[in-house]
């Protein structure tokens, strides 16, 4: 990603805009705009130490990591995380909460990743349940005791 300067964006705050290559990245923008605006108003409103603030960033920095994909076929087809929510709450939006491996797989899993629909968890038969794309309808089985996407990863990393 490459930081173009001083273009009009929808930013708050911060005047530069996230591209990569010709596409405006705009959930990175705003993720840069909150970001400036907690150091500017940490510093100069809250007067938090410059540990602090550094602190905080490498905290939101941390968290802005997405879950990485988990492979579900020896073909390559992958589950990429489901897209986290915005909040619109407290001024710094775009600082999400992503999906670790350790966080449950519920009902809708996440993104098949190059199909783009989303998959959902569904059980199959007395021992498995399956991982199912409602778009190309692709289907994976995997053990019922898997709770959380780290345990899906190790419990399809055989296959």
């Amino acid at each position: 990603m490459i930081l173009y300067g001083f273009l009009k964006s929808k930013n708050n705050f911060c005047p530069l805009k996230v591209k990569l290559g010709k596409d405006n990245q705009h959930l990175a923008t705003g993720w840069l705009d909150c970001a400036l605006r907690l150091v500017v108003f940490g510093s100069n409103f809250h007067k938090e130490s410059r540990d602090k603030l550094v602190d905080a960033i490498a905290t939101e920095i941390e968290r802005s990591i997405p879950l990485n994909p988990i492979r579900l076929t020896p073909e390559g087809d992958y589950l990429s995380e489901y897209p986290p929510r915005i909040q619109h709450l407290g001024g710094l939006e775009y600082f999400v909460e992503h999906t670790r491996d350790g966080d449950d797989l519920d009902h809708c899993v996440g993104v098949h990743k190059y199909c783009g629909c989303f998959m959902d968890r569904r059980g199959a038969t007395e021992t498995h349940d399956a991982i199912v794309c409602r778009g190309c309808h692709l289907r994976v089985l995997f053990p019922k005791t898997v709770k959380t996407y780290g345990e899906l990863r190790q419990a399809l990393s055989h296959k």
